[in-house]
């Protein structure tokens, strides 16, 4: 007997040992929770299911099954608890077949104690809420999945979170009916045809996207402006670092006096690199270079000297971040008439700092 119970206490202390292990394989990759459910739970609880793919979704059943289990499970760790009043994260993992279940759990003390006093005794009170994770694996995808750190996986996995005031009372009636009409609600949210095509968005490892840049130029011995408008491809955009191509049409307005003079210019290009997507904000810092064509050709307005026109010329810029949000750009326009004697011999050089919100 004496060995039995040595035994199980050591199960159970590898187990506890082993939580903050079990936490690090409980956090996906952006790449596999691409799409993330939520939904409210009684007394400030919800529950989070999380998944790359909304075919990956498993149904109504399969979610209140899950929970069946972590209930029982939990039912078999609660003699091992030591607090009441401490933060409970209780980790499960499951093969696909569930042959086995991996268990994890450790207990967080909370920071400050909060008490109520009445009928002349202190009561403690529970002021942190606890957590249960279920990581369901249910076999392999057809096609690997690129990673945040550039490393495939084929896995296929489903992380299920319910959040609730108390572990204790995640098998109670209350809390096993507030779960069985969640999955539902999370079947009809994938199968709404106005989100359809919103999720297959959210699915592909690519997207496309727009850019625009707007700025100030003194071009040709005047004031102007410069725009940059583009529309083009990200792929991969859950990495660090990912790769685009944009097509973009460049525009310059050199104003003159009187404004009937004013003229503008059109350039067409290409730019394609490496944008740093570790931010929300879109199409930020970024590594880049640009080939163009730029149109410099046009017909004199009325009063307007020929000798103001600008021929056509091949254009090439760089992008390079220099800070957080910040990014140096060099311009270069030529023509590659290299004779100095030839009138038609052209060629800009620009600088530009550019601030992204």
């Amino acid at each position: 007997m004496k060995i039995l119970l040595a035994g199980l206490c050591c199960s159970l202390l590898a187990t506890t040992m082993s939580a903050q292990e079990q936490a690090g394989r409980f956090k996906l990759d952006t790449v596999q929770r691409r799409i993330t459910l939520q939904k409210d739970l009684p007394g400030k609880g919800k529950v989070l299911v999380q998944m790359a793919f909304a075919a990956d979704w498993q149904g109504d059943a399969e979610m209140q099954h899950l929970a069946a289990v972590a209930a029982t499970q939990l039912e078999h760790l609660k003699p091992s608890f030591k607090d009441a009043l401490a933060q409970k994260k209780v980790y499960l993992e499951l093969p696909q077949d569930e042959s086995y279940t991996k268990i994890g759990y450790e207990e967080i003390l909370p920071e400050h104690k909060e008490m109520v006093y009445t009928n002349n005794r202190y009561h403690s009170l529970k002021t942190v809420q606890d957590t249960v994770f279920i990581l369901k694996h249910y076999g392999q995808y057809n096609k690997a999945l690129t990673l945040s750190e550039n490393t495939d996986t084929f896995k296929r996995s489903i992380l299920y979170t319910f959040v609730l005031n108390d572990v204790a009372a995640f098998d109670a009636a209350p809390m096993k009916d507030s779960i069985a009409q969640v999955a539902p609600f999370f079947t009809n949210y994938l199968n709404d045809p106005r989100r359809k095509y919103e999720l297959k968005n959210q699915s592909r490892s690519w997207r496309t996207f727009m850019d625009s840049e707007v700025g100030l130029t003194y071009f040709n011995d005047r004031l102007g402006l410069a725009m940059d408008a583009g529309y083009g491809v990200l792929f991969n955009r859950y990495s660090p670092r990912s790769f685009f191509v944009m097509a973009k049409l460049g525009l310059i307005a050199n104003f003159r006096y009187p404004i009937g003079q004013s003229n503008t210019y059109l350039s067409y290009n290409v730019e394609f690199g490496s944008a740093d997507m570790s931010t929300d904000r879109g199409l930020c810092n970024r590594y880049a270079i640009g080939l163009g064509f730029f149109q410099g050709t046009f017909n004199p307005k009325r009063g307007t000297p020929s000798a103001l026109q600008i021929p056509n010329m091949f254009r090439m810029y760089i992008n390079i971040p220099v800070a957080p949000k910040l990014n140096l750009g060099l311009d270069l326009y030529s023509n590659f008439i290299l004779k100095q004697d030839n009138p038609n011999r052209a060629g800009m050089i620009g600088l530009y700092l550019k601030y992204n919100l």
